[in-house]
Parts: structure tokens; C-alpha cells; sequence
């Protein structure tokens, strides 16, 4: 049963959806700030209330312009109609109930630490390609659809600078009709890239296009594995492949797992 209502967002839940009651319960409606008026149809599923905006009467002195050209569709990032200072004070608010709801009082609360635009150093992409046309990007929000990406603003420019040029190397390697992981990773400068996926037979051509890759766009590493969580082989390594923590510098094995921010 659907119904159409007009409602007063209360605040963001813990899930980043707006909250405004109706009748008494909790109506969950994503893309909201706390402070909107909004026109939105309220579906009742099993556990909730779920609204979709249909209209915005009134905005919230939260509200902004979401940066990205891909925001709504792209199922990424959630809260960037709401404004830096707002969405601070959404997460640490959401961690401090948490704490309290544990019954867990710490003594002293450390300031948050907040990441940058263009500071994601990992990423991994889904890639579809159908007849000479490649989808690079995300999957839409509770959706199997790939959103072919034009920007990512969360990247660094290192990766969005290899993002960009990828497709023509893409289509000489991935399978028609499947969709194969492309996994990026900035390790202090030196760009690894990790194909996952069935891609047959390793020709003497298709390692001519690897080769071609890595040198034109400045990989360090190239490596594949035939399906997720696969030992990732190397297939090309041009640069050396180190991390450092602290003063410790390490060799990094192919596909090996770091925090997305340094």
C-alpha cells in the first residue's frame, strides 16, 4: 500500500536516511536534511516505512548542491546534498549514540578526523563490456546496474587520471556480456591494477595490450585473478611495488588489502 504525505524531516538516521513521523511511526526517506518539508509516496515494506521525495516545499538550511554529477544514481555516496559542517556533526553524533547505547561513557573524546575530496587511494570498479562499448563505474544504489562514470571526485588524481583512459585497453581484454572487477590502488605513488573475471586464454595478444597498458599509462603492476578473493598473479611489474609505515619500507604483494585513506 502506497499513500502520498507531506513530512517534516526530524534528523538523519544512523543509515543516512531523512526520519519524519506519520501517524505515529517512523517514515525512513533518503536524500532528505534534517529541516526539509517534503512531498514524498510512502511505501509500507515488512519492517518500515520508506518515502521517496516527490517534491521539496520547503529546503533545509542543510541542504546544498550535491558536487557530483552522478549523486542519486551512482550508489557511492550518499550525503552530499547536506553540507560539510552538517554531515560532521551527523557522524560524530552517530558514533556517540552508538557508545551510548553499549552504555560505554569514554573519558575523553578525541576531535574527528575528516577525509579529503580526491584522497581515496583504492578502488575497485565494475566493468561490462558489450559489443565495442565498455560501462566503467559503480553499481546504482541496491542495483545490479553499473553506472558508467564521467568523474570521481573521491580519487585520487593519480587513479582518476588512469580511470579516465582505461576503456580502450578494456575492450581488447574483458569478456562480452560479464562483469569484471577493475581494482585501482595508489600505493605511495607506484598505481597497481587488479583485473578479476574470466578472461579465457591469456594470449600472446592480449599480453601485448597488458604490456601497452602498463607502460603508457604508468602502472608500476598489473595482475589478474580468475575469480574474487583469488590469490591476484602478477602478469607485468614495471616499477617496484613498496609501501612505507613509518620508517619501514616494505615490498606490497599484488592485490594486497589497504585502508582506502592514508
Amino acid at each position: 500500500m502506497t499513500q502520498t504525505a507531506t513530512l517534516s524531516i526530524d534528523h538523519i538516521s544512523g543509515k543516512g536516511n531523512g526520519v519524519a513521523m506519520q501517524d505515529g511511526q517512523p517514515v525512513f526517506v533518503p536524500y532528505t536534511a534534517a529541516g526539509d518539508v517534503v512531498t514524498a509516496t510512502i511505501t509500507e515494506t515488512k519492517d518500515s516505512l520508506q518515502g521517496q521525495i516527490t517534491d521539496i516545499v520547503t529546503s533545509s538550511s542543510d541542504r546544498v548542491t550535491p558536487p557530483c554529477p552522478h549523486f542519486q544514481v551512482c550508489g557511492g555516496c550518499q550525503l552530499q546534498h547536506i553540507s560539510d559542517a552538517a554531515y560532521r556533526l551527523w557522524k560524530e553524533t552517530t558514533v556517540r549514540m552508538q557508545f551510548e547505547k553499549a552504555d560505554l561513557m569514554p573519558q575523553h573524546w578525541l576531535p574527528p578526523v575528516f577525509i579529503a575530496p580526491h584522497t581515496r587511494r583504492r578502488v575497485t570498479f565494475a566493468a561490462l563490456k558489450k559489443g565495442k562499448d565498455i560501462t566503467l563505474g559503480f553499481n546504482a544504489a541496491r542495483s545490479a546496474d553499473i553506472i558508467d562514470l564521467q568523474v570521481c571526485l573521491l580519487l585520487t588524481p593519480a587513479l582518476e587520471a588512469v580511470r579516465v583512459k582505461l576503456k580502450p585497453y578494456l575492450n581488447s581484454l574483458l569478456p562480452e556480456g560479464k562483469v569484471s572487477d577493475v581494482a585501482l590502488q595508489d600505493i605511495d605513488g607506484a598505481i597497481e591494477l587488479i583485473l578479476t573475471g574470466d578472461f579465457g586464454e591469456l594470449s600472446f595478444q592480449k599480453m601485448g595490450v597488458i604490456s601497452e597498458m602498463g607502460h603508457t599509462l604508468g602502472l608500476a603492476r598489473i595482475g589478474w585473478r580468475p575469480k574474487p578473493f583469488a590469490p591476484a598473479e602478477p602478469l607485468l611489474e614495471l616499477a617496484p611495488t613498496k609501501k612505507t609505515f613509518g620508517k619501514i619500507q616494505v615490498d606490497i604483494p599484488p592485490g594486497t588489502f589497504l585502508q582506502p585513506s592514508r
